[in-house]
This record gives C-alpha cells, structure tokens and sequence, in this order.
C-alpha cells in the first residue's frame, strides 16, 4: 500500500480483526508484492528498489533484513514473489526481463535468469515440489522453466505458451504440475495444459500483436478490437479455454482457481477494473457470477482454502468479505450451466448462490426442488474500510487466501476433454495442489488424486438432496470440517518441528541448546499431540455416523480419514527422526577409569586437575557471558544507526525535493532572462531604426526651411522691385 504499511488479519474472526501491522522500508511509491514462508514465521515484500525484505513475525521487536537483489538497472522493482515449498529459496520476477533466486540458507543471490526482453509480471511454481515454475510477461508469453536444467550462463525454458494479445498480468497454477490460467491486458483468461506447448510460429503472431498494441493499460480508455466479441484466436493458440467478460485496466489484476475443498476448482474468480468480482466456470466457460460492491479498481481476490469466504481488495481503500452460504453436489451428468439474473429487489448483502453452481439437472422434478430449496440462501457481504480512508485510495492492494491440498472433487468427462485437447486418449484431470501462506492463509499437503467419473460428486459439500437428516447432516459438517483444519494444523507444526529439529542436529557437542529454541520445539510437539487426540475424536464420530451418511459423503469420511492417518504417521516418522538426531552419547566420567589399583594421591591430583579445568569454563563462560552484552550493545546501536539512517533517507529525500524545486526555480529565472534578453535586443533595434526616423524627419525640416525661406526671400525681392 501506499502508506508503507502492511496490515495481518485474523480470518477467524467474523469482522477481520486486525492482529498486527508492519512498517516497510526502502519504499518506492508503493508496496508491490507480498509473499508468507510455508511455515508462516516470516512474510516478504517487494517495491521500487534493488532489495526484498523478510520480516519475522514472530519477533516482537519487528526486525526487518533487507536481501539484495544487485542487479543492473537502476530502476528496479519485483513485481512477483513467491517461497519455495520448503522455504529455503526465494523466486523474483523483475522489471528487467530477469528471475532471480535468493538462497535463505546461503544468504545470497543464487541465481539470476534471463527470461523475457520485457517486464516479468508474474511467476508461480507448478506444484509443491517447487521444480517447475511459470512466468508471465509484457511480452505476451507464458515460459515454463524447470529448476533442475537452469543454468546462469544458459537460461532456456522447456516451453511456452503463445496465444494472448497483449501482456500477462498473473499467472496461477493448478499445483497438479499440468494446468495452469493466464490472465491478460488483453481482456482474457486462458487456461492451458502443459502437454501442449506452442509452436515458434504462435510465439511470432503473439510477439506481433503485442507489438501493435498501441495502448497503455495504466491510463488509456480500452482499444476496440479487445471490445469484440466473440473473441478472435490467434494462429496456433494451443490454450484450452479462453473466459472473457472482465477487464484488466489501471493495474495488474489478478485471477486464481477456487479452492479444492469446498469447490473442487471448478470455477476461476477474478478482480476487474470495474470494481467487481467475476466468477467463470471452468468447464463450460461462462461467467456464472458478478459482484460490482466497489467503487473502483479490484486488483486481488482471495477464496479461503476451506470456509466459504471470499476477499476482495480495491483502489477505493476498502475490502469486501462474502459469505457463501452452502454449497450443492453435482451429479454424473450436467446438461448445461445455467447462470440465472439476481432479483431486482436483492442486495449486495444477500445474493443468490444458485448460479455458481449447475441447477439444470438430469430431471426437471429435481431441478424444481433443488431451485426451490436455494432460493432463500445466498451471500453476505461485509466492506471493511481501510484505516487510512483520508488518504489517496490509489493504491496497490493485495489480500490473498492460498489454496490447500484436499482431495478434489472436480471431474471432467473423458471425452469432453479429449475433444478439447484434441487428443484421442481418454484421460481425466489430476490434482495436486499447495500453497504457501499468506495474509489469511493455510498451507497444507495433501494426495494426488485421479478425478474419474467415480469422483464427479462435491468432495466437500453437503448433498442434502441424498435424505440425511439435518442433525446428522450438521454434526457431519462440524466435524469434516474441523477435521480437515487439523489435518492442515498438524502439517504446519511439523515443519515447524523439522526446521527446529534441523537446528538441533547441527549443533556440536560443544554447543548449547537455545532455551527458547527448545521451548518453541516443545510447545510444537505437545500442539500436535493435543490435534491428535481431538482430531481422533471427530473421526471417530464421523466414522460412528458411516451407516447414516450418502455415498459422497462416505467417499469424503475416507478420504480424511486416510489424510489424517498419514499426518500421524508423517508426526511419528518426525519423533524417530528427532530423537535420532538429538540423541548425545553418555558422558564418560572420569572416575570410571579408576580401579582399585589407584593411589588417592593420584585421585587428589586427578581432582585437582578437574577443579583447574571447571574454573577455566567458568572463567570463559564469564567471558562469553560479557562478549555476549557487547554484542547485545553492538546490536541496539546498530538498530540505532539503521534508524538514523532511515532518518536520514527520509531527510535525503526531502532534500532532494527541495533540490529539484530549487532547480525548477532556476530553470524559471534562467527562461526569464533568456527573455529579457531577447526583449532588449529587440528594444534596441526598435530604437535605431526611431533615431534613423529622427534624423531624416530633421533632414526634411531643415529643406522645407530653406525652400520657405528662400520662397520668402524671393517673395520680398519681387515686392522691392515693384514698389520701387
């Protein structure tokens, strides 16, 4: 944001409470991006600058370390952030063309990759494993690049995908390493598949219609020919599907898939220009939803990874919460998606859900009673106003909801899909999907899964058309529900184990264990054990209520069940790992070697000895313990000196405007000099050519006298003549 602040909500909550605010440095004219490590410690964010920033949040103090960047271009800015699975690595996409990874361990810059001739609006990695990742530029092109052949001296993607008009704003991955949604300056959403890449000469049509684009997004009113419709292909477009109905103006909008748990990914949502938030559907392509709550730009939205929740955040300085009320099963077959008009009467702050999901069923008595049951239940929308409404709402805004990894319950047919990709093999879409955290996030790892025609149900959703009754029904909610959030606890405080336990291991045997280290460990590892014990409980009921649930549902209690044992058993692989890692061999005592052979004068000087050897340690430990509040002062005045120098960065600036106004005026009394002169010049040339008037005026004065005078002379000698 422009007011240099970077604002944590607690999705928790019914009213978005606020937890915590962070003040960026080194920031130029806004905050561009953000990112969360997958452990949720620390959060990134990028600006007009050659560094990034890592801040811990778990540090009270709010220490922020900048990591540079170094590169080449003075005007530099990340436009795109993201962690690795692990954490360990940082990927960047530039203004420069350029990728950059920064190794966290190494404390350095690992890589720069040169990947585009225009600015890098966007990268994403495919899947968890952080191999393959995707980047999205100005120049119209979607690279794929795999980790594992890069090079810094060579940098070639193992594809691309050509097919868009104009610039890729942002780019957002299935996490199934095969799909991936592109969303474009050129008023569009392409979805592609990475089994199909674009030829060399898609790549040329798609240079060639950038080229002659013509426009700036930023400010410019739209061109025409992304006004029509339908919407025309470039040759060689090899994407899948193209959604059109939003637009991309003023900044970089952003477009994500819905996430699995609750949706199955079946629908892309997107911000727009307009102020409103777009819902498509991925199969049939149409816009089944469009919310218009704000008053300008929406550059990011966010579906939470299990509650029925969106985010939106605008220029107009507010957020927008919906609430979905519930969500609807989908049969084996589906006619066609309809998307109904809202009634004229209803509001922003109750709509109807039926037309993000199908309604027109395989018998119309269904239909009618499905229609009839949802016509009461809808979305609520809560607006949560920025703290700083006086300012410029101009803002980059950015609120984000990761997806997480449950079992999917989206399914295409085999052979719609193989008409679609043109290919004649009869295969079914896989998902394997995982994020990392973010401002209201949850990270989580899950299976992959093959979406058959088995798995066509909502994973996920309540089939209250199956005859469950309401009680069973809502204890069935409460507790997958609650289930699958534990699954996801349970995985994040495992990584947060193994980073400790990482640290453990490596200490020597001459190094201490860290209190506060060993506490956070603890506090973990009884965390989990506490998840554990309830998250037993609801499966257990769960698995008590078997005989009264649908099929769907029993497909669903399974799928937990067999997601929550393979938490535990990652939890107990965990404790083997620790306790092989942190487990000392057994100090000798020195005493032990002695038998009943020894002298107690040898004993004595062998006490004396041990005496000497613990008053060295104490006397080191006093010294360490000293060398210790040295650093400690060392550090405070350093924080000092960083403040002093953000002051004075501050004080800089201000002199620097104060620089340029000076020199503005200058410029002001440089022209006007220039003028005078100019006007001088001309004034004397005026009064030359005045003083040449004069003196030719006096030239004809000085002759007419004489004429007159001499008129008059001979006048009087004709009169004496005659008179006398």
């Amino acid at each position: 944001m422009e007011d240099r602040n970077i604002r944590l909500y607690n999705s928790k909550c019914d009213d978005l409470k606020l937890m915590k605010v962070v003040r960026a440095l080194d920031v130029g004219w806004s905050i561009v991006d953000t990112a969360f490590s997958p452990d949720g410690r620390q959060v990134i964010y990028s600006s007009w600058s050659e560094n990034i920033h890592v801040v811990n949040l778990w540090d009270e103090s709010g220490r922020q370390e900048a990591l540079p960047l170094n590169p080449v271009d003075r005007r530099f800015c990340v436009f795109s952030l993201s962690y690795s699975s692990d954490g360990s690595e940082i990927l960047c996409g530039a203004t420069d063309g350029k990728m950059y990874i920064y190794d966290l361990e190494a404390n350095q810059r690992k890589m720069q990759i040169h990947g585009h001739f225009d600015d890098i609006n966007s990268i994403a990695f495919a899947d968890d494993k952080s191999e393959i990742f995707f980047s999205g530029s100005d120049d119209g092109l979607c690279k794929v690049w795999d980790r594992r052949l890069l090079d810094t001296s060579q940098s070639k993607p193992v594809g691309v995908f050509a097919g868009h008009k104009d610039g890729i704003a942002f780019v957002d991955s299935r996490k199934d390493c095969r799909y991936l949604i592109t969303n474009s300056k050129d008023q569009t959403i392409k979805l592609w598949d990475m089994r199909r890449f674009s030829s060399e000469n898609a790549q040329t049509n798609t240079r060639k219609a950038v080229g002659s684009a013509q426009w700036d997004y930023r400010w410019e009113q739209l061109p025409v020919k992304f006004r029509r419709y339908p919407f025309s292909l470039l040759e060689g477009d090899t994407s899948i599907m193209t959604y059109t109905g939003h637009r991309v103006q003023h900044t970089l909008i952003r477009a994500r898939f819905s996430p699995k748990f609750s949706t199955g990914q079946r629908f892309i949502y997107s911000g727009c220009a307009s102020g409103a938030l777009v819902v498509y559907d991925v199969l049939t392509g149409k816009m089944v939803k469009r919310y218009r709550d704000h008053k300008n730009c929406v550059r990011d939205v966010a579906w939470h990874p299990y509650k029925n929740e969106i985010v939106t955040s605008s220029w107009d300085g507010t957020m927008c919460r919906y609430f979905v009320r519930r969500l609807m099963a989908i049969d084996d077959e589906i006619v066609e998606i309809t998307s109904p008009s809202p009634h004229p009467d209803e509001s922003a702050s109750a709509r109807s859900l039926s037309s993000l999901h199908p309604n027109t069923r395989r018998s119309l008595r269904l239909s009618a009673r499905r229609n009839a049951r949802v016509s009461n239940e809808g979305w609520t929308t809560v607006h949560t106003g920025s703290e700083n409404e006086g300012q410029d709402p101009r803002r980059s805004s950015r609120v984000s909801i990761s997806q997480p990894q449950t079992p999917s319950n989206l399914r295409r047919s085999a052979r719609i899909l193989a008409r679609q990709q043109g290919d004649s093999s009869a295969e079914g879409w896989t998902i394997n999907h995982s994020t990392s955290t973010d401002s209201i996030t949850m990270s989580s790892k899950s299976k992959t899964m093959a979406l058959n025609q088995a798995d066509f149900k909502n994973y996920g959703a309540v089939d209250n058309a199956s005859g469950t009754s309401s009680n069973v029904s809502q204890k069935y909610r409460r507790c997958s529900l609650h289930v699958a959030e534990s699954i996801h606890n349970i995985q994040k405080e495992c990584l947060v184990i193994m980073n400790l336990s990482k640290q453990l291991s490596s200490l020597t045997d001459s190094q201490t264990v860290d209190p506060a280290e060993f506490s956070k460990l603890k506090s973990a590892m009884a965390s989990v054990k506490h998840l554990i014990s309830d998250t037993t409980v609801d499966v257990n009921g769960l698995m008590k209520l078997m005989s009264s649930l649908s099929p769907t549902q029993k497909i669903h209690v399974k799928r937990l069940k067999s997601d929550f044992e393979a938490a535990v058993q990652s939890y107990g692989n965990l404790q083997k790992f620790l306790i092989s890692k942190t487990s000392r061999p057994k100090r000798r005592n020195p005493f032990d070697e002695f038998d009943e052979r020894r002298t107690s004068s040898d004993r004595q000087l062998l006490l004396e000895e041990e005496q000497l050897q613990r008053q060295k340690q104490v006397e080191v430990l006093r010294q360490v313990q000293a060398d210790v509040e040295i650093l400690a002062n060392r550090q405070e005045i350093v924080q000092e000196l960083e403040r002093n120098v953000v002051d004075i960065n501050d004080i800089m600036k201000q002199l620097a405007n104060m620089v340029t106004e000076q020199g503005e005026s200058i410029n002001a009394i440089e022209n006007n000099v220039e003028s005078t002169v100019v006007n001088i010049s001309s004034g004397t040339e005026e009064l030359r050519k005045a003083s040449s008037y004069q003196r030719t005026r006096r030239r004809c004065t000085i002759f007419l006298l004489l004429v007159a005078m001499s008129a008059l002379l001979v006048l009087a000698i004709v009169l004496y003549i005659e008179l006398r």
